[in-house]
């Protein structure tokens, strides 16, 4: 099975687990003289526009499009300094004026934060190859997975029945693109983010949407899960509200409270 073949597969099974709406979205990093897809949307020269990097996010998730972007398609300062395609220099002029548009109140907060924005070394990539996954002929770097709340949950249960322990996430208001992509890809960790105010007014993020990124390192971990799960029918739809006492519940329940003396009830048949 070649990529493309894999990860069309994989994106029916996540729309199949969890009903996403609008497509995963895989990421892979490109250096120096490596091969640009023929098929891929650069947006300076397709468009004659400068896009911000959560708009070609969008134009993958929601238009099933293959963007390239490089430093001279961006719109937005954040992707070019912290994905290391212009030098990250901390006490420059134009540090400074990051420093004092980031609305901390104390400039030395201010410029902590902004130093210890997660970055890639300058020089080491040139530019960004973005892709709906079920279109992606490529392993992803990174794979973006733009969900409500509920589908999170059954995503969690399908790390969670792989490595039996939790996801570590810490939260920021600004700057997704940089959290959810930067931190995950280095760390190999999978990654809760906030789409930060940019993403709902550039790339049409809905209200009740969270980003939930799966590391390259942890694609056929995460898959695993997600087919275990789904197999075992936990999806979001199977979660339906059931406001009342004595509820059915899973047979191993009657057996603990059983064995500890307490009222026995209904199973659920799933």
């Amino acid at each position: 099975m070649n990529d493309l073949e894999r990860n069309w597969q994989r994106g029916e099974l996540l729309r199949e687990f969890i009903g996403l709406r609008y497509a995963p979205v895989a990421l892979k990093f490109l250096g120096d003289g490596e091969k640009i897809p023929d098929n891929a949307l650069r947006p300076r020269r397709d468009l004659g526009q400068h896009i911000a990097l959560c708009h070609g996010f969008a134009l993958a998730r929601r238009q099933n499009k293959t963007v390239y972007m490089d430093k001279y398609d961006h719109w937005c300062w954040n992707p070019l300094l912290t994905y290391g395609l212009v030098p990250f220099e901390p006490d420059s002029e134009e540090m400074q004026l990051i420093t004092s548009k980031m609305g901390i109140e104390d400039p030395e907060k201010a410029k902590a934060f902004v130093n210890a924005f997660p970055r890639i070394p300058y020089g080491t990539y040139t530019g960004l190859l973005i892709a709906p996954l079920e279109q992606a002929d490529f392993v992803p770097d990174i794979l973006l997975i733009y969900c409500r709340n509920n589908m999170l949950g059954s995503l969690l249960m399908a790390v969670n029945s792989q490595t039996g322990g939790m996801v570590d996430s810490s939260f920021a208001p600004l700057d997704s693109c940089c959290y959810g992509v930067i931190p995950p890809m280095q760390q190999g960790s999978y990654r809760i983010t906030l789409p930060d105010p940019g993403e709902r007014c550039r790339a049409a993020v809905e209200p009740d949407a969270i980003i939930f990124t799966v590391p390259g390192q942890k694609l056929e971990e995460f898959f695993a899960g997600v087919a275990l799960e789904n197999s075992r029918g936990f999806t979001p739809e199977s979660l339906s509200p059931e406001l009342s006492g004595d509820f059915a519940r899973p047979p191993f329940y009657n057996r603990l409270f059983e064995s500890w003396g307490l009222d026995t009830g209904r199973d659920w048949s799933r």
